[in-house]
């Protein structure tokens, strides 16, 4: 009886853990984040607003999307990956959320709305040009970033939203 209790709950916890992202299948899932590239060419600002009002469909209906936050090299590369294979042109780029904010000695890179905060960066030196990041130009090969002025026509952008695992939800439900 035990072994069989065990044997659902981890199936359960699999289960909870593996969810998709939306409905549709159009985002891609890793780890707590869905993610979704898509080609249109437009100004750092021009993405940043058309990720906002991104709807997505099924139970992450509430989710609001945002340019991608890259918070660790297993994310960059992951990032890199996906957009990368079938879309690389040397001469094009893809917007990320990295965007400078504040004024002289106050300037900061920033993730949208600081989702997350700023704990890991890719910069292809020096980061001189701009005030929003991007990734995989001929000046900046590979999954490193550089920088550009904000009203670049990139050809790329790849939104982001958080998806907590529905485990860790279910279990604040059942265990609080």
């Amino acid at each position: 009886m035990k072994l069989v209790v065990l044997a659902l709950l981890f199936v359960s916890v699999v289960h909870f853990t593996k969810a998709q992202c939306d409905s549709n299948g159009d985002w891609t899932r890793k780890g707590n984040s869905c993610y979704k590239y898509i080609q249109e060419r437009l100004t750092w600002n021009a993405a940043y607003y058309k990720c906002k009002k991104i709807k997505i469909s099924g139970s992450d209906s509430d989710a609001i999307p945002h340019l991608v936050a890259i918070t660790d090299q297993n994310e960059n590369e992951f990032v890199y990956n996906l957009w990368r294979p079938s879309h690389f042109n040397p001469s094009n780029a893809v917007w990320i959320g990295a965007a400078r904010q504040g004024d002289g000695i106050y300037a900061h890179w920033a993730w949208p709305e600081d989702t997350p905060t700023w704990s890991y960066s890719n910069w292809e030196e020096p980061k001189v040009g701009g005030n929003c990041g991007h990734m995989g130009t001929e000046s900046t090969p590979g999954p490193k970033w550089g920088v550009t002025e904000c009203n670049y026509l990139a050809t790329y952008f790849i939104c982001e939203y958080e998806k907590p695992n529905e485990f860790d939800e279910f279990y604040y439900y059942i265990g609080e």
